[in-house]
């Protein structure tokens, strides 16, 4: 569980580093990244709420919250990708 909390707070720190369009104006390697990755596909811990949890096949969370906070002012996309649990997602990460 400490994994999980650690990997979410390393993702949570990066994604809050982009700029918003709102906030600020996109520089060119923001807005190349964007460009050339307008999708981010992320794995979301199953079982650890209320930061991250899945209900009824719905991301729930504190962490879905700032997905969508990231996606509104940043332009970025997410999808998520089903893991039965935590486990299964570290793996299918690592590839």
């Amino acid at each position: 569980m400490r994994t999980s909390l650690t990997w979410l707070s390393g993702l949570i720190c990066v994604l809050a580093l982009l700029p918003t369009k709102s906030a600020h104006s996109q520089d060119t390697d923001s807005s190349a990244f964007i460009a050339d990755h307008p999708i981010i596909r992320y794995a979301a811990d199953p079982d650890f709420a209320p930061i991250d949890f899945v209900v009824n096949g719905r991301h729930r969370g504190l962490a879905k919250d700032y997905l969508d906070l990231i996606a509104e002012g940043s332009g970025l996309r997410f999808r998520r990708q089903n893991y039965p649990t935590w486990a299964d997602a570290q793996s299918g990460c690592r590839g």
